[in-house]
């Protein structure tokens, strides 16, 4: 494994920083029913999508007027869960019939700890919306068609709440056209077939072979994860708000983070993955994921060793691919060689957690270079392996690229991003200025 990275765009990085600062303004948006303008997950639209809205948020926290917009954000989506019980995959229509891995919790703490003002009010007002949307995730309600639960006690999976109308159109609309699946079958066929991939969608890795074409047969690790740090943190809320400390936050931590450390960790290849409750079996497709419990300080320090042992599983040239190579065909946006921003973020932050700075810095700066280098010179669309035409402009940063540095048009073509391509710019770039300005010993 390579222990040491020379960046090739470094000279650009200030450009890119500057455009980004110089465009927030410009992905503002409004929505009906939406109290506060918000930033757009895709400049030029009005729409906002939850897991999209935490990684631009690690960036807005890093600017000097990013905070109010940061705020804002925020109480956009506890007015959805006011309104909804839950936070939307994406506040459209067509995104209301599941939610999205659950970010909030760690929205409000890293707002209210990293910004001078302190609003116990307010935070009390969030703390009570946020056990309401932790209720969505693990409690059953009466709405929810495929509940969230699992046969194992304080284990979870991803899910939906379709109508079989809303199922057969997802399979006719998207999957037909992105994944090529066959269109010449029954309407409940499509239903049945459809079903797993719009649980995939609640994940926000749609689509994968993470979960193994099955992910309603999954316990989803970065969703146990996060609730994970709900219980965690709902603990700090309590005491920093005066609050009742329920006993079962603690127990419910401790449950599960046990049960990350065991069911969810593959021993023989060191990595974790989602569970397969089903065959009681860590997934066998290895991915990016396995940074996650790292990202949130749930792994022991053997299991981070040995995860930091298998970057070279994903690393390419210009970052981390969303899964390990493997002889199967490319199908999937979220499969090797794919190279996603909350994906590196996880990765960096996981690894900086447990003390493997130089892998960070490299990983860190692969992933400032690669966006330098499209927004330099974007690669063209068109090329057949991506199947789709198109014309690219210089000046853009772009939502999702290939290990390779190329842009990523598997599934769609690749949008000009301003949110999560943005704001892990920001905050990486924040990060290796000051580590590289730090003397050496």
């Amino acid at each position: 494994m390579m222990r040491s990275y020379s960046p090739r765009y470094a000279d650009f990085w200030p450009r890119v920083r500057e455009t980004i600062a110089a465009s927030w303004p410009r992905t503002l948006a409004t929505y009906p029913g939406l109290p506060k303008p918000f930033t757009a997950s895709i400049p030029g639209t009005d729409m906002m999508f939850y897991w999209d809205t935490y990684f631009t948020h690690v960036g807005l926290l890093q600017e000097p007027d990013g905070q109010q917009l940061a705020r804002d954000n925020i109480d956009n989506l506890l007015a959805q869960v006011e309104t909804r019980g839950f936070i939307p995959n994406a506040n459209h229509p067509w995104g209301v019939n599941r939610s999205q891995t659950p970010f909030l919790a760690q929205m409000v703490r890293d707002y209210y700890q990293q910004t001078p003002e302190r609003d116990l009010h307010w935070l009390a007002a969030a703390f009570a919306t946020l056990r309401k949307e932790y209720a969505f995730w693990t409690d059953s309600l009466p709405q929810i068609i495929e509940e969230h639960t699992t046969p194992i006690p304080h284990l979870y999976r991803f899910s939906h709440h379709a109508t079989p109308e809303e199922l057969l159109s997802f399979y006719t609309d998207i999957l037909v056209p992105r994944l090529f699946l066959p269109a010449d079958i029954s309407d409940a066929e499509k239903i049945r077939s459809a079903s797993p991939y719009l649980a995939e969608g609640e994940t926000g890795w749609d689509f994968t072979p993470r979960f193994e074409e099955r992910c309603s047969d999954f316990a989803g690790l970065d969703l146990n994860v996060n609730l994970c740090l709900y219980e965690e943190i709902f603990q700090w809320l309590a005491a920093e708000t005066n609050s009742p400390v329920d006993p079962l936050w603690q127990e419910r931590f401790e449950q599960r983070k046990k049960l990350i450390q065991t069911l969810f960790w593959d021993e023989k290849r060191g990595l974790f993955a989602d569970y397969d409750f089903v065959n009681r079996r860590p997934s066998r497709v290895a991915s990016t994921i396995t940074f996650c419990p790292l990202w949130a300080g749930l792994a022991t320090e053997e299991q981070a060793r040995r995860v930091r042992d298998n970057v070279a599983l994903f690393e390419g040239d210009f970052g981390l691919s969303a899964c390990e190579p493997t002889e199967r065909p490319q199908r999937y946006q979220w499969d090797h060689p794919a190279l996603w921003p909350p994906l590196t973020w996880w990765a960096v932050s996981g690894l900086r957690r447990y003390g493997y700075e130089t892998d960070a810095l490299r990983l860190a700066m692969k992933y400032l270079d690669v966006v330098a280098k499209n927004f330099v010179q974007p690669d063209p669309a068109g090329d057949v392996q991506t199947r789709f035409p198109g014309q690219r402009v210089p000046g853009k940063v772009w939502e999702k690229f290939t290990v390779d540095g190329r842009i990523n048009d598997f599934e769609y073509i690749a949008d000009t991003q301003q949110g999560w391509s943005a704001g892990v710019f920001i905050a990486l770039h924040e990060w290796v200025k000051a580590r590289l300005d730090r003397p050496q010993h």
